[in-house]
């Protein structure tokens, strides 16, 4: 009960900011004295909010999705493409950083499409909201002993230890002032944490302030193909 109460509370506190800009600017609008700067103002801020609300809304969609699936739609899918498909939408998404794709090609497994390619793009993006201006952050696919190896490194602001274990925790936040400029949900590595957990692995967080950090999973052998 108290996760749940928890979680409850996380949402209003999520919800209540976007909520309150919009309604702040709507009773402005609707005085006297609202110029068209004003106006320009209140119409771009309230796209932002909504977009964030939209955003919330389809990631607790995603995830509950997840939370409610078994693995018997699970098919044989070509991850090695599924990872290389997103590099052309991560080069429109940064300037300012090297974000390096190194797949091993034609690397299959076992599993959920929608679910790994959650995962996969929840990592990547986080570490592009994150690491910090001017880093490189390398994306690498690659068979190992175990199965086979997903990981995002960076070498940027890195995450300061004692928040590493409550990462995955849903709305757990590092720092939320920056959340809050970034646009994150704060579900994503929740997301990543329970699609994982339906291919027999799981989120191995690494990082150190001012060196940089690693998110990995391994695909265990019986589901690579």
């Amino acid at each position: 009960m108290h996760s749940r109460q928890t979680f409850l509370a996380n949402m209003n506190h999520e919800l209540r900011t976007p909520l309150t800009v919009l309604q702040g600017y709507l009773e402005m609008l609707e005085g006297d004295y609202a110029t068209p700067a004003l106006q320009q103002k209140a119409i771009e801020a309230m796209k932002e909010q909504s977009q964030r609300m939209a955003n919330l809304l389809q990631q607790l969609g995603v995830l509950a999705k997840i939370e409610h699936s078994t693995n018997a739609d699970h098919q044989r899918l070509n991850m090695s493409s599924l990872i290389s498909a997103m590099q052309k939408n991560t080069d429109m998404l940064t300037d300012s950083q090297q974000v390096i794709f190194d797949v091993e090609p034609d690397i299959y497994v076992i599993g959920d499409e929608g679910q790994l390619q959650s995962a996969v793009s929840n990592l990547i993006y986080n570490a592009i909201r994150h690491a910090g201006e001017e880093t490189t952050i390398e994306i690498r696919w690659e068979k190992v002993e175990q199965g086979a190896k997903f990981s995002v490194s960076d070498n940027g602001i890195g995450i300061e230890p004692q928040h590493l274990a409550h990462l995955t925790e849903r709305f757990y936040r590092v720092d939320e002032s920056r959340s809050n400029k970034t646009g994150g949900s704060g579900l994503g590595l929740a997301i990543v944490k329970h699609a994982l957990e339906q291919h027999q692995t799981r989120l191995e967080i690494s990082s150190e302030v001012g060196k940089g950090s690693q998110f990995s999973f391994i695909i265990p052998r019986e589901l690579v193909d």
